[in-house]
């Protein structure tokens, strides 16, 4: 059981939340303990499908749960 759930909120930045989530992976190797959820606050942008694709292609779907809310 993870003792440590990180929040994190996008909105209209998808370059910065992925840059975070790389940060976050190397912890992860260093042994910390933690999951992501993470919110895409109804952008209106390509933030979506760049997050996620930055996640299916890091292999972090097994710490990231991305949601993406239709409204802000």
């Amino acid at each position: 059981m993870t003792e440590l759930a990180i929040l994190m909120v996008n909105y209209k930045s998808p370059a910065y939340t992925v840059d975070c989530l790389r940060s976050l992976e190397l912890e992860r190797a260093t042994g910390a303990a933690f999951n992501v959820l993470l919110l895409d606050n109804a952008s209106g942008d390509e933030s979506g499908p760049a997050i996620r694709t930055a996640i299916d292609e890091n292999g972090w779907e097994t710490w990231v749960e991305f949601i993406e809310s239709e409204e802000n």
